[in-house]
């Protein structure tokens, strides 16, 4: 197995936990996943909160590029400090099945090279997710924003989950007239379609 197919199972068993709030870790379903119209920010949704991250070069790229539809998505834990400050791994794979001239682009994008059991060339991004996590209670979604199934994230909170919800500020988040998502002016728009994803990973 190489270092990064090590890596993943590692991301993969360190997800692992009962579903449901279990003190300071819990499942947190996820049922959209959203980047702004300017590229400045990855918003995920769940029914209590919305989690607005600052978007790496390399996940816009991601989202946008030619390679996109042979990406896969796995979140690590995300840890969420008293102030709703949030941080998390996000690791992105392109599948081998790409031709070579897209993983070359991923590489181009700031991947880095990985081999299948088969021997064959894919592509492994870790990107660090840096943000803040906000109640969503005041914010109702619109149905054409969610994903066609719901991913669980596992979420370490300081301190009770009840505590953090208690203490977290309203979304950021807002929907225009038109049913349109919001945030700091700029559209939400729903992350298309990517390519084989894990049932726990963060797109369709």
């Amino acid at each position: 197995m190489t270092g990064a197919g090590a890596l993943l199972v590692a991301v993969l068993t360190g997800c692992m936990s009962p579903a449901g709030r279990t003190g300071q870790r819990y499942n947190e379903q996820i049922a959209s996943v959203l980047i702004s119209g300017d590229g400045r920010y990855l918003v995920a949704l769940s029914p209590d909160f919305h989690y607005v991250f600052e978007a790496p070069p390399v996940l816009v790229q991601s989202i946008r590029g030619v390679f996109h539809p042979f990406v896969s998505a796995m979140p690590a834990v995300f840890r969420v400090r008293h102030d709703g400050t949030t941080e998390g791994d996000l690791y992105l794979t392109v599948s081998p099945e790409a031709a070579p001239g897209l993983v070359e682009a991923a590489l181009a994008a700031g991947y880095q090279p990985q081999q299948d059991e088969r021997g064959r060339a894919g592509a492994i991004a870790r990107v660090r997710l840096n943000g803040k996590r906000y109640s969503a209670l005041l914010v109702e979604k619109e149905a054409s924003y969610s994903l066609n199934r719901i991913y669980d994230v596992p979420v370490e909170v300081d301190g009770s989950a009840g505590e953090v919800i208690a203490a977290a500020v309203a979304s950021p988040v807002s929907r225009a007239a038109d049913g349109v998502l919001m945030l700091f002016g700029a559209p939400l728009v729903a992350i298309p379609h990517t390519g084989k994803t894990d049932s726990k990973a963060v797109g369709k």
